[in-house]
């Protein structure tokens, strides 16, 4: 089964150009150094789990906004956006796994967000020390973790 988790690099792109000159934040330099804002990173995360859904596959870039980090420093604003992201998929992943207990999961990570080293490591981080019993669940799992690094042609 396929399904695509969460925004990936769509808000911190779209931040980045907002502010700078850049298309991107190259490797997740800028998003490492700034500070993380709890309260409205706890807040979007309240609000994006009220968000229905229903069948849909995929998120749109137009199910997301900046709003809620409106008014932050460029660095701070992208820290938080990029653990934002990191939580949604974090998300998407522990519900997968509850899910396909006691089956091999891939995760493909692809597109630009498999070069944003803050990005991933904030996932992974996630991924390993949630919480005991939620980390010895994952350790039962087979999970591979694969990063395309060229687009699959149709």
């Amino acid at each position: 089964m396929y399904k695509r988790q969460g925004p990936g690099n769509c808000l911190l792109d779209e931040w980045v150009r907002k502010h700078t000159n850049n298309r991107f934040d190259d490797g997740g330099k800028a998003a490492s150094v700034g500070k993380i804002d709890k309260t409205i990173l706890n807040q979007a995360i309240e609000n994006f789990d009220n968000i229905k859904i229903g069948d849909n596959l995929s998120f749109d870039i137009k199910d997301f906004d900046l709003s809620f980090v409106r008014g932050l420093s460029y660095e701070n604003g992208l820290s938080t956006l990029t653990k934002f992201t990191s939580e949604i998929i974090y998300q998407s992943i522990a519900n997968i796994t509850k899910i396909y207990q006691n089956e091999k999961i891939n995760i493909l990570v692809c597109g630009g967000g498999r070069k944003n080293l803050t990005l991933i490591e904030n996932i992974r981080k996630k991924l390993k020390t949630k919480n005991k019993s939620h980390n010895s669940f994952l350790k039962s799992l087979k999970i591979e973790i694969k990063f395309i690094k060229k687009r699959v042609a149709n």
